[in-house]
């Protein structure tokens, strides 16, 4: 396996675990409160070891940030329903706008490295 095939295979695994990420949040922004509470039984609020320190961390990357933004609009009193629907949604597509850019600058970098 030459070095420009593991290039590839790692970007292919930078675009797949971005869109992961996001159609998890996509899949937040749908269904809500339904995905949250399954991400919330899986972690710990106050991890008090190592053990419950690395689940959080785990459950945190692969779910990425979808739930966070979503506790993070849903909570704040100042919105109202359409309002954090909508926020979380402009967060959704600037985030993707921004993975987007960033793959195509580490790509580039690569890309001039071989």
């Amino acid at each position: 396996m030459g070095i420009e095939a593991f290039v590839t295979v790692f970007l292919d695994f930078i675009m797949l675990w971005w869109a992961f990420h996001w159609g998890i949040s996509l899949t937040v922004l749908v269904l809500g409160s339904v995905m949250v509470d399954y991400y919330d039984w899986g972690t710990w609020e106050h991890p008090q070891n190592v053990l419950q320190k690395i689940i959080n961390f785990l459950m945190a990357f692969i779910w990425g940030a979808g739930p966070y933004f979503y506790k993070l609009f849903r909570f704040k009193k100042k919105y109202n329903r359409f309002t954090w629907r909508l926020a979380f949604l402009g967060v959704l597509i600037g985030g993707g706008i921004a993975a987007m850019l960033v793959f195509q600058l580490i790509k580039e970098v690569l890309n001039l490295l071989l």
